[in-house]
């Protein structure tokens, strides 16, 4: 019995910021504008910490007799699983006029960019995109130490797939985990910058192929279109470069009226008239108009700024104080913005601190373990910028609790195994 309490005290000891936030999430259900809205999303978040603790504990006691290596192998072989289903969903979605048939979510018809955006079994292209980061994180970091082929099969499949979603904060976290990898490996010299180029040329070299399957997924899909696969080449650069590089858009000259008896200046009524449009403004001024409404409910008082509305009730606190014609199930798509509108400054503090102790951890050891996780995690904080949800993210609640069971000092843990025998 004393042994156990010793146990709890030490767990805690050891889960004090975790412990904040379920008190903080639980105070917020009182004042919720839509209790029932807000129970359910607290449910989740406490889901979601639930994976945390248990992930941390876990790794924090078996990691001396874990094997990592089989962990990383399994990783690899699903990343290529989940890259060919990708493909055959990429393939289901150009042939078929239905995207029911090919599994694809609301937005991710053919209707804006001309091919479809692969989702597999995620809301959106986004979160089947995000959930994809450890899959190449890791079979990157084993490619460069290992040259196995299994490893480099993963690694340009699994590019490719993230590729197939043309999801732009996507693209931006996978920029920032490989170059925090490359800093990483330069530091600690266990990989030589040869090999970290070359690994990283093969990845330009998938995502340049996914990009080229999408153009021929258009040029498939709107064949009778004219100058199909210039213009969705063209509004995949401006969609790319937030419209900075901005390309002519090519289209038929009017013809003139025919003056043979029997025939039409009318077009032919088959030909596709698709042009790829991109709606860069319109994606933009969505983020920004959410974002904006996000900060006026954190604003609106000084409980919401130091608390926030709470979880599941910033769309519900919108409407009833800041603008009565926003959606109900506002979102906010950059997650910092959400957190703090949610659960305060004080939650997102608490939610850094996680990601700063777990940082703190890994970088003391610097192993194949800590640089592989360190660097998912860099991914993670780097597409927040550009999602918010606390859903469809248990995925990156995981990976921050193996972090922190990385992070552990070993002799604590023998210290706590000793006190559960006595």
């Amino acid at each position: 019995m004393v042994a156990q309490i010793k146990n709890l005290k030490t767990l805690v000891k050891q889960n004090k910021v975790i412990l904040a936030l379920i008190v903080l999430v639980l105070l917020n259900l009182f004042f919720a504008t839509n209790k029932s809205r807000g129970l359910l999303m607290t449910l989740s978040f406490l889901l979601l910490l639930a994976v945390v603790v248990g992930a941390k504990e876990f790794i924090s006691e078996k990691k001396n007799s874990f094997s990592f290596s089989k962990l990383f192998t399994n990783v690899s072989i699903f990343g290529i699983v989940y890259s060919l289903m990708a493909l055959v969903q990429l393939a289901i979605g150009t042939i078929s006029s239905s995207q029911n048939i090919a599994l694809l979510c609301k937005g991710c018809s053919s209707e804006v960019f001309g091919f479809p955006r692969i989702n597999l079994f995620a809301a959106e292209p986004l979160f089947f995109a995000n959930a994809l980061i450890p899959f190449l994180v890791i079979s990157t970091y084993q490619y460069m130490h290992t040259k196995k082929r299994l490893h480099l099969l993963s690694m340009m499949l699994t590019s490719l797939a993230i590729g197939l979603t043309f999801a732009r904060g996507a693209y931006v976290a996978i920029g920032a985990s490989l170059i925090v990898l490359a800093l990483i490996l330069h530091r600690v010299r266990t990989i030589d910058l040869k090999t970290v180029f070359k690994g990283f040329a093969l990845i330009g070299v998938s995502f340049f192929i996914s990009w080229c399957l999408l153009i021929g997924s258009a040029v498939i899909k709107h064949r009778g279109a004219p100058y199909i696969a210039y213009n969705t080449a063209r509004g995949m650069v401006d969609h790319l470069t937030l419209g900075v590089v901005s390309l002519p858009e090519k289209t038929l000259a009017t013809q003139p009226e025919a003056s043979t008896p029997g025939t039409s200046a009318v077009a032919n009524t088959n030909e596709d008239t698709f042009v790829s449009q991109g709606l860069v403004e319109a994606s933009q001024n969505e983020r920004l108009g959410s974002a904006g409404l996000a900060f006026k409910a954190w604003k609106y008082n000084f409980k919401n700024i130091i608390f926030g509305v709470g979880l599941g009730n910033l769309g519900p606190f919108v409407v009833a104080n800041v603008d009565p014609s926003a959606p109900k199930d506002l979102t906010v798509y950059i997650y910092y913005v959400l957190l703090v509108a949610e659960i305060g400054l004080i939650g997102l503090v608490l939610v850094l601190k996680l990601y700063w102790k777990a940082f703190k951890g890994l970088i003391k050891k610097l192993d194949e373990q800590s640089i592989i996780c360190a660097t998912i995690l860099v991914g993670f904080l780097t597409q927040y910028f550009f999602f918010g949800s606390s859903i469809n993210v248990i995925y990156i609640w995981l990976w921050l609790g193996i972090a922190l069971g990385l992070g552990v000092n070993y002799k604590s843990v023998k210290q706590k195994q000793h006190n559960s025998v006595s």
